[in-house]
């Protein structure tokens, strides 16, 4: 076990973990996340459920959750959601476990994971205040490529990184930061 005394541990997300579904719970327990789910009727939530467990049944999922001890002290799960997206739908670390690099250690991880699994992108979503995770993922090379207003979250800032770092460049290009680079012109129809 390193120094720290954490572990790292790939879980299988096929299976309910009830100390990561507690956790996620307090964490993010009065934070005005609407669930949608709650207000359907009956045949709704039969019907989602089910549209939702179909698209779940063929795509990578991933959970890392960090151990300090017996205890869960931060995570990050997250799924295929594309035929080269990985989707990051949730991290954490726990407010005492903060700002001793965790989550940059998991960001990290997961990266190396999903892009080792053939991941071209990864991509997430935060809530505008979210600054140390914005600031976490700009510094390891996301770019923020939308505002989206969700009707589970408000409004939030979609992160995303591409491996290639021709992709990256081509994304700067067309959020115009970059002019067209030359290394970039059989990529693009002049």
């Amino acid at each position: 076990m390193p120094e720290d005394g954490l572990r790292f541990e790939w879980a299988d997300p096929r299976l309910p973990n009830p100390v990561l579904i507690a956790a996620m719970s307090a964490m993010f327990r009065g934070d005005f996340t609407i669930t949608p789910e709650r207000f359907m009727d009956e045949p709704d939530q039969v019907a989602a459920k089910q549209f939702a467990g179909k698209m779940m049944q063929n795509v990578d999922r991933y959970s890392l959750l960090v151990w300090k001890d017996a205890a869960l002290v931060g995570w990050s799960v997250g799924f295929q959601s594309g035929r080269e997206e990985y989707y990051m739908q949730n991290s954490a670390v726990l407010p005492e476990y903060r700002k001793q690099g965790i989550y940059t250690r998991i960001l990290h991880m997961v990266m190396d994971h999903v892009r080792a699994a053939g991941a071209q992108k990864v991509y997430s979503y935060h809530r505008l205040d979210n600054s140390a995770v914005l600031i976490a993922k700009l510094k390891a090379g996301f770019s923020i490529s939308g505002i989206e207003i969700s009707d589970r979250l408000g409004p939030v800032i979609v992160l995303s990184h591409y491996f290639d770092p021709r992709r990256r460049d081509l994304f700067a290009m067309r959020a115009g930061s970059l002019p067209p680079p030359a290394h970039l012109d059989d990529l693009l129809d002049r």
